[in-house]
């Protein structure tokens, strides 16, 4: 389907990129089609292609990148059953939300907060032994 194209597309587009050198449009490329495989709900390649461009983006001295990757990142961590990750890059993305004044991306983070710290393991009780 459409989700597949975008797949191939984006994998062209990044085999393009790659011998250039530049790391910018590279860590573009791999942010584009880790958002594609997260469609096809192919986690695991998502979260390698979000951790490479978050690299590529700290390299650049690309915050504004980062946070959005770090975003994304955190949900697919969340779709692999790792909240505490999930938590972790939320919260190194918000500053640079607030920032930058992006009001968008704050509302979805905090949307995205909530989901991560419903999705936490609870606490098991503790049983209380009553003496008779």
């Amino acid at each position: 389907g459409m989700i597949s194209q975008a797949v191939a597309d984006f994998r062209q587009a990044l085999a393009c990129w790659q011998p250039t050198g530049n790391l910018a449009m590279i860590a573009r490329r791999l942010r584009d089609l880790g958002a594609a495989l997260g469609q096809q709900a192919n986690y695991p390649e998502a979260r390698d292609c979000y951790e490479q461009a978050l690299r590529l983006f700290a390299q650049g001295q690309e915050p504004s990148q980062q946070a959005v990757v770090r975003m994304n990142l955190g949900n697919i961590y969340l779709r692999l059953g790792q909240p505490e990750q999930a938590l972790a890059l939320y919260r190194l993305a918000e500053p640079v939300f607030r920032k930058t004044c992006d009001e968008p991306q704050l509302t979805l983070l905090y949307h995205n907060l909530a989901e991560a710290q419903a999705a936490l393991p609870q606490p098991k009780p503790v049983k209380k032994f009553l003496r008779a």
